[in-house]
């Protein structure tokens, strides 16, 4: 029975608790960069900027958020418009954490998508709003959109995203269950936090012992410093990568994933 290509690689520094990276509090107009910590922030899919009142959780004064209206029609484009926060590091995790608050007409299904150097975007999750006009706190574990052998910068997404049904869904419905949505919703973003462990990696090679018994696939590893790793799986070595889990000293996965053929091991 064949099984899928191991890549030994990249045991990082020790494992460190995540820090504040970068946050955005938007209180100055028409300023994109962030107001602590190194990051820069963009607008995608053509939508406008307004400055609004921001989050009362803010206790800064003036107190704005970024408002972004004039979204694509509904139905259209979805994934596209919203804005990019460009952090300038790589990260072994990070998380994200933001207000939000949506005016009736707007989209109230938000895709977070992460993208790394010149990689593709891929998902992290997505959140959804559950009343308008006021704001609402979110937040978002996106390690496990991580590429683990990334380097430069990390982009994160926040944009408008369609239903199932291919639709943009809004917070009330009207009567008949169709959706309200329109071009002139409006989203403000306040208070926007990233927290994370930047990567700092020494690469060394993992001596990895593999074995099969029946459906079973045994990898065996040890390193002098470190007994906790994360395995990774793609269907390609061009990925997208995804989390299998955190495993210590001899590791079993049962059954082999058919369709994963490539796996790598990290550290933490």
């Amino acid at each position: 029975m064949g099984f899928g290509t191991f890549l030994a690689s990249m045991v990082s520094a020790r494992t460190a608790e995540p820090r504040e990276i970068a946050v955005w509090n938007f209180n100055v107009p028409g300023v994109l960069q962030a107001a602590q910590g190194s990051g820069e922030a963009r607008i995608l899919g053509g939508v406008s900027v307004t400055n609004l009142t921001g989050s009362p959780s803010d206790r800064l004064s003036p107190n704005t958020s970024l408002g972004l209206r004039g979204f694509p029609p509904q139905g259209m484009d979805p994934r596209s418009a919203g804005v990019e926060f460009m952090l300038p590091d790589a990260f072994s995790a990070l998380q994200l954490a933001f207000e939000v608050r949506v005016s009736p007409t707007a989209c109230s299904r938000l895709a977070v998508l992460v993208g790394q150097g010149a990689g593709d975007f891929v998902e992290a999750g997505t959140l959804e709003v559950t009343q308008d006009g006021v704001f609402i706190p979110m937040s978002l574990d996106l390690s496990g959109a991580l590429d683990p052998l990334s380097s430069g910068s990390t982009r994160i997404r926040i944009v408008a995203d369609t239903r199932s049904d291919g639709l943009y869904p809004t917070v009330k419905p009207r009567p008949d269950g169709t959706s309200p949505y329109g071009l002139s919703g409006v989203w403000r973003l306040d208070r926007v936090v990233f927290r994370g462990v930047v990567r700092e990696t020494t690469e060394e090679a993992l001596r990895i012992s593999v074995s099969t018994l029946a459906e079973d696939l045994n990898l065996g590893w040890s390193h002098p410093h470190l007994d906790q790793f994360t395995l990774w799986n793609s269907p390609s070595l061009d990925g997208p990568w995804s989390t299998v889990g955190v495993l210590y000293d001899l590791h079993r996965i049962v059954p082999i994933d058919g369709p994963m053929r490539f796996y790598r091991v990290t550290s933490p």
